[in-house]
């Protein structure tokens, strides 16, 4: 199987050569959900932004190689490197709200990361945004085209993200905690989601995760990472079944035990039924009720 992305060595410091990623060497396979789990401060979204160029600007790459489409991404240039952003290899983040602007409409936004690498007709751009909407199960926006963001909530904000990051079909989707700031029920949506989309499209996924349930639901092979190092990496089935160091044991059993104690029944400590809420208000002269 093809490696869509072959990370080498990689080494990342801040000032004082504080080292944060420590030489690691990671691949994801054509097609496959790779996923870095660790605590944070680990290096994983160091190692996830390294592969664009978006590192913060105060730390720097030590040594090694980031291999895309036989290029090392880490040698080319800032403007081949912004042809590869969103069109090539696309990212999704935490926290969608400080993602989108809130200036512009959702349409617009859609339309933009599209006509930022392709030159499309009005109406085939119109067309490209309603097809986006419904993959992303946000056909109802498509009667909405000057909705913005702050309107819309947690979950369609994701959506949103989801939507643009694929709209120019990339090879590779960089997903930073993607679920995190969402509620259980469409944490797991947003999962399904993002299972559904990589098969019809056969794309790869970085999926960067503190929480191994969420990557279990969602990851093929999976790396953990602690204090800038790898210390583990295989299979799904492997880290979760036959973990070898004591870090990840100790991840698994966690995850296990939060596992355990949500399907324990629970005493019921409240009952609320038929429930009526009234807010009297008073007209006329004598401020009768009504």
């Amino acid at each position: 199987m093809s490696n869509i992305i072959s990370i080498k060595d990689l080494t990342i410091s801040f000032e004082k050569n504080q080292k944060v990623v420590n030489q690691i060497n990671l691949d994801i396979p054509q097609g496959k959900t790779v996923a870095i789990v660790g605590e944070s401060g680990s290096g994983k979204t160091l190692s996830a932004l390294s592969i664009l160029k978006l590192l913060p600007s105060s730390a720097k790459i030590d040594q090694g190689s980031i291999i895309f489409n036989n290029k090392d991404l880490l040698k080319l240039p800032l403007k081949e490197i912004e042809r590869i952003r969103g069109n090539k290899i696309s990212t999704i983040f935490q926290e969608p709200m400080s993602s989108l602007n809130p200036l512009h409409t959702i349409d617009k936004q859609i339309k933009e990361i599209i006509s930022a690498h392709n030159k499309v007709n009005n109406k085939d751009l119109k067309l490209r945004v309603l097809e986006l909407l419904k993959e992303v199960n946000l056909e109802d926006l498509s009667n909405r085209p000057n909705i913005y963001s702050y309107e819309l909530s947690g979950g369609q904000r994701q959506r949103v993200m989801i939507a643009m990051s694929i709209a120019n079909n990339p090879d590779l989707l960089i997903a930073d905690e993607p679920t995190t700031a969402l509620d259980v029920t469409i944490q797991l949506q947003i999962l399904e989601l993002l299972n559904k989309i990589q098969e019809q499209r056969k794309m790869s996924i970085l999926f960067i995760s503190h929480d191994l349930g969420v990557v279990n639901k969602i990851a093929d092979y999976i790396y953990v990472m602690k204090d800038g190092y790898i210390i583990e990496h295989g299979e799904k089935f492997q880290i979760f079944n036959n973990p070898r160091e004591l870090y990840t044991q100790q991840l698994v059993s966690f995850q296990n035990k939060i596992r355990k104690n949500t399907n324990k029944k629970t005493l019921e400590i409240l009952k609320i039924k038929d429930l009526k809420v009234w807010y009297p208000i008073k007209k006329g002269l004598f401020k009768k009720t009504v």
